[in-house]
């Protein structure tokens, strides 16, 4: 359990394990008012007063463990809500109070008041979970100023979906396999050119395929982390159009010789009705004469935020 104590004239966030003995003194130090808010999976979160300004807060079960989540800039801020280390609130900045995400650092800070109308002001986040599939709900309320009222809302977070399978198209699978896709680890899928018939057709060419966990996404992006051998590449991303039924083309860019970063937009339309599948595709193909006859594209990450 959390909550506060008054010890002393100050309130102190506090928390039990069911008895009154069992009392932890959460408040940090130089605190001068503090409280805990809610509670999960051994973190506690809430607010700390600490030079005349309330910053949001998380511990994990001692005052030492304190961890300042106050976003750069922000005047006040508070954590309501806590769910499997991610943690919802608000900030107020610029003299607006935000609704608020984060990760367990102060760095991870997320506006969720920049994705509102320009209608809504004030706005808080209250609750947060996270289902099966990993698509994250966030609820509170904001006020509409055009109706002059407090309503309740809900922000959906995309989930981050990997890919289940892949295919080398085109080119030679040199090493890597289906987990060198998934996390941003320097743990490459490389592949080598291969032969094509035609001028027009890349020399590697993968394919990853992947399922979405909703059958109808307000936002969909594909997001690839390359890199090339040498110079003179172009980057192609293609996503599967399931009404037209092909892959187009979404983006296509100078490639790197560093890992880089690439996220593209899609649609409804880049998701298959009832199987809820997704499909895209990344090319490799000279800008123009390449002076070698051997190069290779390493992919660390391929993956989908759907929500």
């Amino acid at each position: 359990q959390v909550g506060i104590s008054r010890v002393g004239g100050i309130d102190r966030a506090s928390m039990w394990t069911g008895t009154a003995a069992s009392w932890v003194d959460l408040a940090p130090a130089g605190a001068t008012q503090s409280q805990a808010l809610a509670v999960d999976g051994g973190h506690q979160v809430g607010t700390a007063l600490l030079g005349g300004v309330f910053h949001a807060s998380m511990w994990s079960g001692t005052a030492a463990s304190w961890v300042d989540l106050a976003p750069a800039g922000a005047t006040m801020s508070r954590v309501y809500g806590v769910y499997r280390g991610q943690q919802v609130g608000n900030a107020t900045v610029g003299g607006v109070s935000r609704a608020s995400f984060w990760r367990g650092t102060a760095a991870s800070w997320v506006d969720l008041h920049a994705f509102m109308p320009l209608s809504y002001s004030d706005s808080v986040g209250s609750s947060i979970w996270q289902d099966a599939t990993d698509v994250i709900y966030v609820v509170g309320y904001a006020h509409n100023d055009m109706l002059g009222r407090y309503e309740a809302l809900m922000w959906v977070l995309p989930a981050n979906v990997p890919p289940t399978s892949f295919t080398v198209f085109r080119g030679v699978l040199e090493s890597g396999d289906l987990a060198s896709l998934l996390n941003s680890d320097d743990n490459y899928l490389v592949a080598r050119n291969g032969v094509t018939a035609l001028r027009t057709e890349s020399p590697i060419m993968l394919r990853v395929s992947g399922q979405s966990p909703l059958q109808t996404p307000v936002t969909f992006q594909f997001v690839v982390e390359n890199k090339v051998s040498i110079t003179g590449l172009n980057q192609l991303i293609d996503l599967y159009d399931y009404a037209q039924g092909r892959f187009v083309n979404a983006d296509i860019r100078a490639a790197s010789t560093s890992d880089t970063t690439v996220t593209v937009n899609g649609s409804s339309a880049n998701l298959e009705s009832g199987t809820r599948n997704v499909q895209s595709q990344i090319q490799i193909r000279p800008a123009g004469p390449v002076f070698t006859n051997t190069w290779r594209s390493f992919v660390d990450q391929t993956k989908w935020l759907i929500g």
